[in-house]
C-alpha cells in the first residue's frame, strides 16, 4: 500500500511539471506570436528585427544589422548576437522571462550570413541575471565581453605598422594599446596626426562632431557597439600609440565627445 501511494504522488508530480511545463511554453508562443506582429523592430544601435519565430528550443530572430556594424572584420558578429540578447533583456522583459522559464535560447539571423548564431538557454540564463543585478543597464555586462572577443583577435591591424595589441579599462577609460612598427610607419608621422587633430578641437573651443569622426577614422576601429557602452557608463577612450623605444602618443575621446557624437542634437538642445 505504501508503495502504491508513493508511486501515485511520484506520478501526479511528474503529470504536475508536464503541465506546467506546457503552460509555459504556450505562454511563451503567445508572447513570441506578439512580438512577431510588432516587425520590422527597431533595436538601439543595432538595426532591426525583421521577424520573430518560435523555435523548437529557441526563440528566433532574422535581424537586419546597422551597416557599420559589419563593415570589415573588426567586430565578432556573435557579439551582436549577445547585444540583441540583452536589448530584448531591456526592451520586453516579460518575453525573455518566459525563454529563461521554459529553457529557450536565441537564434540569430544576421542577414547575409548563412550560418545563424546561437545563443544557450544556460547564457540567456546568465545575461538575465547580470541584467537585473546592474540595475538593468547592458554596458556593465558587455563591455568586458566586447573586450574579450576583440582581445581573441589581437595582435589586430589598424593601418599600416599599427597593431592594438591589448585593450582594458583603467580609471574609467576604454584604453587601446597600439604598437608601431616604425619600419613600417614613423613614430612622428603618427603623432603628427594626432597633433593636428588636437589643434583644430582646440581651435574649435567646443565638442563637435565632425572631430569626434575624425578621432573615430584614425582609431581604425569599428566603434558601433562600443560608444553606446561607453556612453552608458560615463566612460571615455584613449588609444595609446607607443614604438619598441619607449616614445609614447596619446588620442583621448572624451565622455563629453562621445555624448555629443551620439546625440548631436539632443545636446544642442540642453545647450539652446
Amino acid at each position: 500500500m505504501k508503495k502504491s501511494f508513493l508511486f501515485v504522488c511520484s506520478l501526479l508530480a511528474v503529470v504536475a511539471m508536464t503541465f506546467t511545463s506546457c503552460k509555459d511554453t504556450a505562454a511563451l508562443k503567445a508572447a513570441v506570436d506578439e512580438a512577431a506582429k510588432s516587425c520590422p523592430i527597431a533595436l538601439d544601435n543595432l538595426g532591426e528585427a525583421t521577424s520573430v519565430a518560435f523555435g523548437d528550443n529557441s526563440v528566433d530572430f532574422s535581424l537586419k544589422p546597422l551597416q557599420a556594424l559589419v563593415e570589415g572584420d573588426k567586430i565578432d558578429k556573435s557579439l551582436i548576437a549577445r547585444y540583441l540578447a540583452l536589448e530584448l533583456q531591456r526592451k520586453n522583459p516579460d518575453l525573455v522571462q518566459l525563454m529563461v522559464d521554459g529553457e529557450f535560447g536565441v537564434k540569430c539571423n544576421l542577414e547575409g550570413d548563412e550560418e545563424p548564431i546561437l545563443i544557450a538557454a544556460d547564457e540567456l540564463k546568465k545575461f538575465s541575471g547580470e541584467f537585473i543585478a546592474a540595475g538593468g543597464k547592458v554596458a556593465p555586462i558587455l563591455l568586458p565581453l566586447f573586450n574579450q572577443q576583440l582581445s581573441a583577435k589581437f595582435p589586430l591591424e589598424i593601418g599600416e605598422g599599427l597593431a592594438i595589441n591589448k585593450v582594458k579599462v583603467v580609471d574609467g577609460v576604454e584604453t587601446f594599446f597600439v604598437n608601431i612598427d616604425e619600419s613600417k610607419v614613423k613614430f612622428d608621422a603618427v603623432r603628427e596626426k594626432i597633433v593636428d587633430i588636437a589643434r583644430k578641437v582646440e581651435a574649435a573651443k567646443e565638442v563637435k562632431k565632425e572631430l569626434v569622426e575624425e578621432k573615430i577614422k584614425l582609431a581604425n576601429v569599428n566603434m558601433s557597439l562600443l560608444l553606446p557602452l561607453l556612453q552608458e557608463l560615463n566612460y571615455s577612450t584613449m588609444f595609446r600609440f607607443s614604438n619598441k623605444s619607449g616614445s609614447e602618443t596619446y588620442m583621448e575621446i572624451t565622455s563629453e565627445e562621445i555624448q555629443k557624437y551620439l546625440a548631436p542634437a539632443e545636446e544642442e538642445q540642453k545647450e539652446g
